[in-house]
């Protein structure tokens, strides 16, 4: 199951379309109220984003030495669309406060766990998102 990797902003920030002739990573608004209605009580913010990398999912916003060797992975495209996110989140995290939360939804919990995040984790020889924990971006 794919999981999704939300952000949000007390500032409006910048969306970044899909590319279907250059594929990677990009950004959308949530503005369904539905979706909106369940992850407002989860990640606090005045606006709400979904994280997607050059697969269409959130799911190539990971990667991991064993990547390098898949023939069904783009290890290089991996590596890109996370060091593209954790640019994203350092310029908009200037006088803004930003939340990620990535869950694949087979559980929900009362109360989330919360840990300071610094985007020079995203830069490290492998990297994954932790799930269900409400990371503050500093």
């Amino acid at each position: 199951m794919c999981g999704t990797l939300l952000l949000s902003s007390q500032r409006p920030l910048p969306t970044i379309s899909w590319n279907e002739d250059d594929p990677s990573f990009y950004i959308l608004e949530i503005t369904e109220q539905k979706i909106l209605g369940m992850i407002r009580p989860i990640v606090s913010g005045r606006f709400y984003y979904e994280a997607f990398s050059a697969m269409g999912c959130s799911c190539g916003l990971s990667f991991s030495e064993d990547d390098k060797y898949d023939p069904y992975e783009d290890y290089e495209q991996r590596v890109k669309d996370v060091h593209d996110l954790a640019t994203y989140l350092d310029v908009h995290k200037v006088n803004n406060d930003l939340r990620l939360f990535c869950s694949d939804w087979s559980a929900f919990l009362d109360l989330y766990p919360r840990r300071t995040f610094s985007t020079a984790e995203m830069r490290a020889t492998a990297f994954y998102f932790e799930e269900r924990v409400i990371l503050e971006v500093q």
